[in-house]
């Protein structure tokens, strides 16, 4: 049983059932390669095993052996790999989420500056202001104010437009 054991673990078929000798399935043919085939149980694959020399052998196909496997090994799935495939497609999830903020976030500065260097964010600052001034005030203070207020913009643009990159 310990070889079975080793044979369905290298074939990742679970662990072993039964291990019949004596041809049990059926003669095979060919070269024999592994003979007097001694596991502990604990090898991955049946070359770890002790055994004659590869290809010398002192039998025939009558003894060849058989092993049922429970057929299990292959349908769980290992927790690391879970793990794996869960923060890829969380990390997936996080590019997409960043790629729609970094397109709105653009979006916005285009709709605001209507393209690189155009003052049209600046004019919307002095039409904002125009409505904030209250009614009833004299006229020739209302167009000091707004004259100043254009004169400091056009400064914000000058000293800004450089850094607008």
């Amino acid at each position: 049983m310990a070889d079975a054991n080793v044979v369905c673990r290298q074939l990742r078929c679970g662990p072993a059932l039964q291990a019949a000798g004596g041809a049990a399935f059926a003669q095979g043919d060919g070269v024999i390669w592994l003979d007097e085939v001694k596991c502990t149980g604990s090898e991955s694959f049946l070359s770890d095993c002790r055994s004659s020399p590869p290809g010398q052998h002192d039998c025939d196909h009558k003894e060849d052996a058989s092993v049922i496997c429970s057929g299990q090994g292959g349908k769980g799935t290992s927790i690391p790999l879970v793990v794996c495939i869960t923060l890829r497609v969380l990390l997936i999830c996080e590019l997409i989420a960043l790629m729609v903020v970094t397109q709105r976030k653009s979006t916005r500065r285009g709709a605001v500056t209507r393209g690189r260097g155009s003052p049209a964010g600046l004019y919307q600052a002095i039409y904002e202001e125009i409505e904030n001034i209250p009614s009833g005030e004299d006229s020739t203070q209302l167009r000091g104010s707004v004259s100043s207020s254009i004169d400091s913009l056009n400064n914000i643009e000058y000293y800004t437009s450089g850094s607008l990159d």
